[in-house]
């Protein structure tokens, strides 16, 4: 039997993630880099968030029918700014994440690992 971890996301949904013999890698490529946010803190140091948009490129038509989790493995840099656990949610084969840089830009590929997710009411 497989090891299951239930995880809440952002957008209130309970989520099943199954880890092991069902986690799968794909090419993702940036589809837009928007600048959401900025400000200067106190000292001035500036705080600038960015969401990044994606798709699955390789293999694109596998993730279009489900809901996954996914994380950025590389670039590193942007790997790095994420959370360790669950990732971002994959609908359709697309899915955003923030960072505090602009670390990408359009048309650039990004290695990402992906994972089933079921939701559950």
């Amino acid at each position: 039997m497989e090891d299951t971890r239930e995880v809440l996301l952002h957008r209130n949904h309970i989520c099943h993630t199954f880890y092991g013999s069902l986690m799968d890698t794909g090419i993702a490529i940036v589809t837009h880099v928007v600048k959401r946010f900025s400000t200067e803190l106190k000292g001035g140091i500036p705080l600038s968030i960015f969401t990044i948009y994606a798709e699955m490129h390789a293999p694109a038509q596998k993730y279009l029918d489900d809901i996954y989790l996914v994380k950025v493995l590389s670039p590193a840099a942007l790997r790095n700014q994420q959370n360790e656990e669950p990732g971002v949610l994959m609908t359709h084969g697309r899915f955003w994440l923030d960072a505090t840089q602009e670390l990408v830009k359009v048309g650039d590929e990004l290695e990402i690992s992906i994972s089933p997710a079921i939701t559950s009411d």
